[in-house]
């Protein structure tokens, strides 16, 4: 189940960072994806290939929410000994900031302007 962390206006800049711990045992994977709002909307997915030790950086604007629910974000990181800090910018309540010790999905709610 994922993971809320608030939301983000349409149109409004976000930017998603993942940061691998630099004892990590190999890559950390962060896919970002958009959550169609109706048929005939095609999803939308951006890969992130973070090394450790190193920061994974998306920036976007939020596309409309006539045509995507949500904004998710699943983190897989390395076996056995991963982990890494996850931050979000531009959303309503502000920051997040968030320590990842296992995989994840994450979930951000696209509203309207």
């Amino acid at each position: 189940m994922a993971i809320r962390l608030g939301t983000v206006v349409e149109g409004s800049p976000y930017t998603i960072t993942f940061e691998a711990d630099k004892d990590n045992d190999g890559v950390s994977f962060v896919l970002i994806g958009w959550v169609p709002a109706r048929p005939g909307v095609e999803p939308k997915a951006f890969a992130l290939r973070v090394e450790p030790g190193q920061p994974g950086v998306h920036k976007e604007n939020a596309l409309p929410v006539a045509n995507y629910f949500f904004i998710e974000i699943e983190v897989d990181l390395p076996k056995p000994k991963g982990a890494g800090t996850l931050k979000v910018d531009g959303l309503l309540d502000g920051p997040k900031v968030l320590s990842v010790t296992a995989d994840q999905t994450y979930r951000i709610q696209i509203v309207a302007k």
